[in-house]
């Protein structure tokens, strides 16, 4: 099938500029800048957008460092632990289970500590501080350092926990066995801001059909333009076509930021609109990763109509090896928020090699003409299931 050059052209022009606009995490600078830039794009095609804020005591890292003898190592705290002031803890390492002023483990981005141990002794305090090495979950994924999602942002616990690469394993390894002192640093402090959500609705010729929401988180810790970009590119796709063509039913469209920091952005939406989980015809979550190149894209549905809708969709537009969510599971990213609300959904999400790694930049961590495929079967998804037919 032949791309739709002027649908490329657009797809590249806002994952060049997302990218640009540099890191993208919650309540920052560029954060607030890349609202007003989608509110622009919402303008463009002559649709009222509105930034609706949200305030956000968002952490700012001052130094965030492993001294190990001569040895800086960088890393990045946890944003739902403790902070340390700038003398740090000092103390040797020691593995899960060791007594330890330190203890050492693995985090896996997104999930959970590999051992057990090291999550009850985090939830216990049993440590002064901790340090977690974070790896990747996926074979053929890049070193470095990959931060995890705060799950508990708004209730932070345990110690101060600083995440590092996982190229430094054997430099903590050796200090470990040589029970050398090592410094951890993880000073930060919380600066009280507004972060913003970007929203517009087009109205249906129908308002009394049940109304389709759109839905794709915009934050995140690095550019992560195949991570954040596809799903971005996806939303203001249907805009556009719902611009150019009224829909029967009212179509919702929610960009949110917070979404590394346990979906805070959804949980303000669905603070005022919490009836519309379950009232809405259908959500479509545009998660994670679906420009990612050389990674496939990953459907999730609530039931098997929608999940048939979704991939009669992506074969439609030739997108290559789909992958399927088990039915009936607690789907990944946003959507667990409206599964959680006994809501139906769409989700597509994708895999990621260079998930949440500074690598994740533009051009070339995207998919081109995987994205652009997708934009379009999911386009003509969104129309579908705005009409009434």
């Amino acid at each position: 099938m032949a791309i739709n050059k002027e649908l490329e052209n657009r797809v590249v022009a806002i994952l060049e500029a997302y990218d640009d606009q540099g890191l993208h995490r919650t309540g920052t600078d560029t954060d607030t800048e890349s609202a007003h830039w989608l509110a622009d794009h919402i303008s463009s095609v002559g649709q009222e957008p509105t930034l609706m804020g949200l305030p956000h005591l968002r952490v700012d890292p001052i130094v965030s460092e492993l001294h190990i003898g001569d040895q800086v190592i960088e890393g990045l705290p946890f944003y739902d632990g403790a902070f340390t002031d700038e003398e740090g803890v000092v103390g040797t390492l020691g593995w899960a289970g060791d007594d330890a002023a330190i203890g050492v483990g693995h985090y896996v981005v997104n999930r959970d500590w590999e051992d057990s141990r090291l999550a009850e002794a985090q939830r216990e305090g049993k440590y002064k501080a901790m340090i977690a090495i974070c790896k990747q979950p996926r074979p053929g994924s890049v070193t470095g350092l990959t931060p995890t999602n705060a799950e508990n942002f708004h209730a932070p616990f345990g110690p101060p926990v600083l995440q590092v690469a996982n190229g430094v394993e054997e430099l903590i390894a050796k200090a470990i066995v040589d029970g050398t002192e090592v410094r951890v640093i993880a000073q930060a402090e919380r600066t009280q801001v507004e972060a913003f959500n970007v929203e517009t609705t087009i109205a249906g010729k129908n308002a009394s059909l049940p109304s389709l929401v759109v839905i794709t988180p915009r934050s995140g810790w690095c550019n992560c333009v195949s991570e954040r970009g596809g799903g971005i590119v996806c939303w203001l796709e249907m805009i556009r076509a719902f611009a150019e063509n009224q829909p029967d039913r009212d179509v919702w469209f929610v960009a949110t930021t917070g979404h590394e920091l346990s979906h805070l952005g959804l949980h303000h939406f669905l603070d005022y609109h919490d009836p519309l989980i379950k009232a809405a015809h259908c959500w479509i979550h545009l998660g994670a990763n679906s420009a990612a190149v050389d990674c496939p894209v990953r459907l999730q549905a609530s039931d098997d109509e929608f999940m048939d809708l979704a991939s009669q969709a992506l074969e439609g537009a030739k997108v290559p090896g789909v992958d399927f969510a088990p039915m009936g599971s607690r789907p990944g990213g946003e959507a667990r928020n409206i599964y959680d609300g006994g809501g139906r959904f769409i989700s597509l999400l994708g895999g990621n090699k260079l998930f949440h790694h500074p690598d994740d930049r533009w051009p070339d961590a995207i998919g081109l003409k995987k994205i652009v495929s997708v934009a379009d079967g999911f386009t003509k998804l969104a129309v579908q299931l705005a009409s009434s037919g």
